[in-house]
């Protein structure tokens, strides 16, 4: 049996997740040229998943297979304040799943 694990993404797993982007990336450039960009090899992906690493309300989880990464997903969690007619509030939007496909 295979060993499941997912772990937190930290700093040093951005170019890890721009690898695990491509497939997923690859997917919807092909299917909705009109809105999605080809994966590049420029390391724009990298830098952009830096980025995003360091923002305190996106959260990246990396699921690895027998220690081999598999996947990942992208969360955010949009902070809405208080208004006249609805109390503040937080929740989870999943934003990017991407699995490798076998």
């Amino acid at each position: 049996m295979n060993e499941i694990t997912i772990r937190r993404a930290g700093p040093a797993d951005a170019q890890l997740l721009a690898e695990l982007n491509r497939d997923v990336q690859q997917l919807h450039a092909d299917a909705y040229p009109h809105l999605f960009k080809q994966p590049g090899l420029d390391g724009s992906m990298a830098a952009y998943m830096a980025q995003a690493l360091q923002n305190s309300l996106h959260l990246f989880y990396i699921a690895e297979v027998d220690g081999n990464p598999a996947g990942y997903l992208f969360a955010v969690i949009p902070e809405r304040p208080e208004t006249p007619m609805k109390l503040a509030d937080r929740q989870v939007y999943i934003n990017q799943i991407s699995v490798k496909p076998i």
